[in-house]
């Protein structure tokens, strides 16, 4: 991948992977034209940088290095043996990307890798919409029925919005991504459940 700026572009193209099927095609491809890079690239990268960010003991040395080519200048900051740093990507301007990692034990410890909002940048007007809201933010508006799935960077929940509608919504990487109209709530579809209430 060779050099920094080598670095921040496969992270880049990491971070769009793991967003591509759940974002809307027209922000992923937006990307990966800015980056002058094809989806099979984007896989290939995918694969390269996951080999080597696989958590082993020391394994957070290679989050930091990959990074640091984004990594914003002053950001870093320590508590004890627990360290943030911020990054920046051309591809999410209102964003920052913020790894909290543990310099303590064995150095397994990345606590905690996610989009925060940029110092500057505000929440856009309107409904929620895919990568303009954080996580947090985007909740907030709804009533939030339950979580239906975590793994790793990725969640998405059901919720229901001030008109009684059911919907789903995604995230990656604490960015929101994904919505679309819920049907089935635990097995029950959801035109009964509106009949029930």
């Amino acid at each position: 991948m060779g050099g920094a700026a080598g670095d921040v572009r496969a992270y880049e193209l990491y971070l769009l992977a793991a967003m591509a099927g759940r974002a809307p095609d027209a922000l992923v491809d937006a990307a990966l034209y800015r980056l002058r890079a094809t989806r099979s690239e984007m896989r290939r990268e995918n694969r390269r940088v996951n080999d080597r960010l696989r958590l082993r003991p020391g394994g957070v040395d290679a989050w930091v290095g990959i990074l640091s080519g984004a990594r914003i200048e002053g950001s870093r900051t320590t508590d004890g043996s627990r360290v943030s740093e911020r990054h920046r990507f051309a591809t999410w301007p209102d964003f920052e990307y913020e790894i909290e990692y543990d310099t303590g034990g064995m150095g397994w410890g990345l606590n905690r890798a996610e989009f925060v909002r940029a110092a500057g940048s505000v929440l856009p007007d309107g409904p929620p919409a895919p990568w303009t809201w954080l996580k947090a933010e985007t909740l907030g508006e709804y009533e939030v029925l339950r979580e239906i799935d975590t793994w790793g960077s990725y969640d998405s929940y059901a919720v229901r919005d001030r008109d009684g509608a059911y919907i789903f919504l995604s995230f990656s990487h604490g960015l929101f991504q994904e919505v679309a109209p819920l049907e089935v709530l635990d097995g029950q579809p959801v035109a009964q459940l509106r009949n029930d209430e």
